[in-house]
């Protein structure tokens, strides 16, 4: 196993889903701090609502379906999504492996009056990472012949 990212646990305890993040191994931050310490986005008045929803997927409800959007049609993989909490310009999207196992990734806040995910360069790029770790990992797992599951409890 050769990736050029690791797998950290966001939380240490879960009782409904256990949340984790990628950092590439050229970077000093994973990618959810990196959400964390943008300047831009902690200071956002949606900062505490995307927030509020990481707490009540961990500990109340799992990663319920309908609180995850695909942000446009071009999406190529399904997993691929942005935390719902309402309306707003602000994006922090992640890869909802199943109902009890997310992983968060970088986000941002959307440029005014665009429409597609395109028309945001940062925040592209950002779903382009997350579809190749998530091609990576589903690789892997496809040739070891194992779970997300198994491959969690083996290596992280």
């Amino acid at each position: 196993m050769n990736f050029d990212f690791e797998i950290i646990p966001v939380f240490d305890t879960a009782k409904k889903a256990k949340i984790f993040t990628f950092r590439l191994k050229s970077e000093k931050f994973s990618e959810f701090k990196k959400f964390q310490l943008n300047p831009e986005v902690s200071s956002h008045k949606d900062f505490l609502p995307i927030f509020q929803r990481i707490y009540r997927i961990r500990d109340k409800y799992g990663c319920r379906e309908d609180w995850f959007r695909d942000e446009s049609e071009l999406y190529r993989i399904d997993a691929i999504k942005r935390i719902w909490y309402g309306k707003g310009d602000l994006r922090l999207y992640c890869i909802r492996w199943s109902n009890s196992l997310l992983f968060l990734g970088n986000g941002g806040i959307k440029i005014k009056g665009t429409i597609r995910l395109q028309q945001n360069p940062h925040l592209l790029d950002i779903v382009n990472l997350l579809e190749k770790i998530y091609k990576d990992l589903m690789d892997y797992l496809l040739y070891e012949r194992i779970t997300i599951e198994e491959f969690i409890k083996k290596y992280i």
